[in-house]
This record gives C-alpha cells, structure tokens and sequence, in this order.
C-alpha cells in the first residue's frame, strides 16, 4: 500500500485551515487510520451556528490570549469535527493519528516554537477518545505527540500565558 506523502498532508492541512471561517485563526486538520493507511476525515476550524453571533462583528476570540480559555468561542475545532466524524464511521481511534496545520487571519502558516501542541480542549478529547496521536509540522516535518504529552503542554501553555497576563 502507498504511503501519504507528508508535504501532500501538510499542503491539504494549510488549504484547509484557509477555508476556516473563523475570524482569528483557521486550522486544518486529518485524521488517518495508520492501520488503513488511509484518510478517514478532514475538517477546518468553523463557526457553529448557534453561537455565530458571539464573534460578529468581531471575534471574541481576539480579546482572549490564544490556547486559553478554549470553550470560549464560537469555533467547532477540526480536530474535534475529525474524531467526531471518526466515531460515526465507527472507526477506532486508538489506530488513528491527526494532522494539524493553522493559518493566520492575514492567510500566513503559524509556526510552532516547537514540536508543541497547545490545545487543552482538544488534547484532552484526544486523550479521552483514545486517539493514537496528533502530527504537528515543525522545521519541515510532522512530529507524533501522543495525547497525553499534548494535555501537559497544552495545560503549561495556557497557564503560563494566564501568569503573564495576569502580572501586568
């Protein structure tokens, strides 16, 4: 079976996030059975409905330091469309690795400080979910950090950021 090319990934991951409707930050994310060798979802951070009118005109999300506060906001995340999706298909994620790739609102690639993952939100359903990991791009590659990894970093992100707010 052929192997998914990573840079493929990597470019579907950016044109995805760039379709994102949110108004700070798009992200595109992929979910792949590693089992199959096969992709089983693809999503894009994107405002649901029923809380659209919290970020119209503006973003609440651009009063909120970014990773914090993360159920603040009216964006389903991709990862969570991806592993949802997963779940109806009755895929088992303990065999499944997610993709992720942000843009910013002006259309540039985020780029990571780090192979990091600062989502507390999504780390933690990733943990809970049973997801066998998450692929974050760094200095030209994908990195595997396993969930639990991802809740510690993603945890010490928000807090840090918290403690520098909060001392000025």
């Amino acid at each position: 079976m052929k192997s998914l090319n990573p840079l493929v990934l990597y470019e579907e991951c950016i044109r995805l996030a760039k379709m994102s409707g949110c108004k700070k930050m798009g992200f595109g994310a992929i979910l792949v059975d590693t089992a199959m060798n096969k992709i089983i979802a693809r999503a894009c951070n994107s405002p649901m409905r029923p809380l659209a009118h919290i970020c119209e005109p503006e973003c609440i999300r651009n009063k909120i330091p970014s990773r914090t506060e993360s159920m603040i906001g009216a964006c389903a995340h991709a990862e969570e469309q991806c592993m949802f999706a997963a779940a109806s298909l009755g895929v088992p994620l303990a065999r499944c690795e997610i993709f992720i790739q942000g843009v910013r609102a002006n259309g540039t690639t985020l780029t990571r400080q780090g192979v990091e993952f600062t989502c507390i939100r999504c780390a933690t359903e990733m943990w809970l979910s049973g997801l066998r990991g998450v692929n974050v791009w760094f200095e030209d590659e994908w990195h595997l950090i396993r969930p639990e990894t991802a809740m510690q970093q993603a945890f010490l992100y928000a807090t840090q950021i918290r403690e520098l707010h909060t001392q000025t």
